[in-house]
């Protein structure tokens, strides 16, 4: 039964934590009016920072404006891989440690709504029995 529970928290955890690193990035790049877009757009799915403009949402470029693919042992692919590993792994450990307060905040919404639905029912069929 915790195991489902546990899953759901580290997933939310998990988006709660790329949402920050994503608007943590959009300021460090973002200047001027597209701050304030970038600000107020943060939960859709536009461009990702630090990614390569021929790939992904900005768009692809045409074959011959692409740079030749590096060769698979250079150091630039391994230091790459390397970075985007050690980013990954902070983020997981962020998740697993917020975790707790994400259970805490589920379980605070779930009294919450439960008691607005007693509530509301409880109005609907005293409104009805009169």
């Amino acid at each position: 039964m915790l195991a489902p529970i546990n899953m759901v928290t580290f997933i939310i955890s998990l988006f709660l934590v790329d949402q920050q690193q994503r608007q943590w990035r959009l300021s460090q790049r973002a200047s001027g009016p597209e701050s304030a877009w970038h600000r107020l757009s943060a939960w859709t799915s536009g461009p990702v920072p630090y990614q390569d403009s021929g790939s992904g949402t900005w768009g692809h470029r045409a074959a011959a404006d692409r740079p030749a693919p590096s060769r698979a042992g250079s150091f630039q692919g391994w230091y790459a891989r390397k970075k985007h590993r050690a980013v990954a792994k902070l983020e997981l450990n962020d998740a697993f440690e917020m975790r707790g307060r994400v259970l805490v905040a589920l379980l605070a919404w779930t009294l919450v709504g439960g008691i607005l639905l007693y509530a509301a029912t409880r109005r609907a069929f005293g409104w009805l029995a009169t």
